[in-house]
């Protein structure tokens, strides 16, 4: 074998050093705390802490693990080579650094998201996994039901879906991303709302689709739509709850100017650690008055409650159940109010936000991926709207106010036994968790069933009912719906709506709870027309 020669004797030893300087480099840069200027990371987490001392023999043993975790997050030199990662992969090799960015067409990004998360617009968007009827009939009820009981204290009540940008600019959307479904998560839900619903439905994808035509509505590398998107939805907003309430018109487009931007603050290139990388597009809907409204957050977060306050005692109040989606319309619907109160509640409908605002209008405003994730219904509406219905229903099913008719309506299982007392239908079980079979329930595709329970339980528990259902995406399939209502010790007053049209069979009322020993004084099924 022949001797290396001189060069190569050289170049090996360039590489030999090169490499052990590679190494040394993020040594020295963690011990010193040196690291050259690094645009954010984008992880939206707080990094791990150095584990202190260990006190036990089991935190001993866990100390290593947790050495590990910590160097992970502070090794030398960590957010220049993520952010050199980043470039490397998005500039080279155009591959997203970030499972949940997509990289699309023409200098697009889009969000990758799950549904337990935070939602999954690219599946919304190509039509993939509808909405169930029974997700669209809940809801279509859900709405409903605050829209009837804020009319019952004079307070008008608006819904608002925010398509999202898979949606409205599909086109930029990877080739192999074809719509699979004949409607958008957005379009469905929308053509369900105005078919069956009687609530105030505002649908901001057509106004949205208009505006794309005259210029940029959403943002190329943001999840969220420019000020001129913000503008065209606070028009279509305004304009159509101005038709049930006095003395509000949207301001014309003739009172902005819009100007385009090159800015580098996009949400999605951020998620990826490119944030000053990627260029971003917005349009500003500058006004050429200054704003007269004055805006308050509770607090610092993007999820911060905001008032906003104007000296016009002529103008109504307004609470906005919002996301961030309404970050841009502020401003713009601030000033056609005398008060409004900006809650953040993608999820929920706070009953203290209501109390707080004492509003004379609400407007739910939700992004069309929220759809596929369940809303916290607040209790007193939800109980208000199913007593409500429940006494107007005059179509009985079973059951009845005596303790034979709840004995005739119900299926106990083996290890109950049931006796008719002074106060009703006393049910006792040698194990926790009663759970008896009710009567099966015929045309629920037309017919909305209600339950109505009054009962009396020892101590506080919970009344889950559930059944099977046909409702769901893959034909023959079945899966276990359920709604409950808690319960408080002594004496009871139930009534749920059972809004699943795929219901098949005899539902279950269970107990949840250590209580061996029930009083049921009456149950009753009645229904209503869909």
């Amino acid at each position: 074998m022949n001797a290396p020669s001189r060069t190569e004797k050289i170049s090996r030893s360039l590489w030999t050093i090169l490499f052990i300087v590679a190494l040394f480099i993020p040594v020295a840069a963690q011990i010193t705390g040196w690291c050259p200027p690094t645009p954010d990371s984008g992880e939206k987490r707080i990094p791990k802490l150095f584990p202190s001392r260990p006190s036990t023999l089991a935190a001993l043993r866990a100390w290593p693990t947790d050495f590990d975790e910590w160097f992970k997050d502070h090794f030398g030199l960590r957010p220049w080579l993520i952010h050199l990662h980043s470039r490397l992969l998005f500039n080279a090799l155009r591959t997203s650094p970030q499972s949940k960015v997509l990289i699309g067409k023409d200098g697009w990004l889009y969000y990758n998201g799950a549904v337990a998360h935070d939602g999954d617009p690219v599946s919304d968007a190509r039509g993939i996994n509808p909405l169930t009827p029974a997700e669209l009939e809940t809801w279509r009820w859900m709405f409903q039901d605050f829209a009837d009981w804020f009319a019952a204290r004079r307070v008008a009540f608006f819904v608002a879906i925010v398509p999202g940008r898979e949606t409205t600019y599909p086109e930029h959307l990877p080739s192999w991303m074809t719509r699979v479904g004949p409607e958008t998560t957005s379009e469905r839900a929308a053509r369900y709302f105005k078919e069956r619903a009687s609530f105030s439905f505002i649908d901001l994808l057509p106004p949205l689709m208009e505006a794309k035509r005259d210029a940029l509505a959403y943002r190329f590398t943001d999840t969220h739509w420019t000020q001129f998107g913000a503008y065209r939805a606070y028009h279509a907003l305004l304009e159509q709850m101005g038709r049930s309430l006095s003395n509000l018109t949207p301001r014309p487009e003739s009172d902005f100017t819009f100007e385009p931007r090159i800015e580098h603050d996009g949400d999605l290139a951020g998620m990826i650690g490119l944030k000053t990388d990627i260029p971003d597009h917005q349009i500003l809907a500058l006004p050429h008055q200054p704003p007269r409204a004055h805006l308050q957050a509770d607090n610092d977060l993007e999820t911060s409650d905001i008032v906003s306050t104007l000296d016009a005692p002529d103008k109504l109040r307004l609470l906005v159940i919002r996301d961030s989606f309404t970050s841009s319309l502020i401003p713009l619907i601030s000033e056609h109010f005398r008060y409004v109160l900006y809650t953040w509640s993608t999820l929920a409908l706070d009953m203290k936000s209501i109390q707080r605002a004492e509003p004379d209008a609400v407007l739910f405003i939700i992004g069309d991926r929220h759809l596929r994730r369940h809303l916290k219904y607040p209790t007193p509406i939800q109980e208000w709207a199913a007593q409500r219905r429940f006494e107007r229903a005059t179509n009985h099913i079973a059951g009845g106010a005596t303790a034979d008719d709840v004995a005739r309506a119900i299926i106990l299982p083996n290890h109950a036994r049931a006796k008719p007392q002074g106060d009703g239908l006393h049910i006792t079980t040698e194990i926790p968790n009663l759970s008896i079979e009710l009567p099966e329930i015929s045309n629920v595709s037309s017919q909305l069933p209600l339950i109505r329970v009054q009962l009396i339980v020892s101590g506080p528990c919970r009344l889950k009912i559930s059944w099977a259902s046909t409702s769901t995406v893959s034909a023959g399939e079945t899966l276990t719906t359920e709604v409950s209502a808690p319960l408080k010790k002594g004496h009871n007053d139930i009534a749920l709506p059972l809004v699943d049209p795929g219901l098949i069979g005899r539902p279950r009322l269970t107990i949840v709870g250590k209580n061996r020993e029930v009083a049921f004084q009456s149950l009753e099924i009645r229904s209503i027309p869909r």
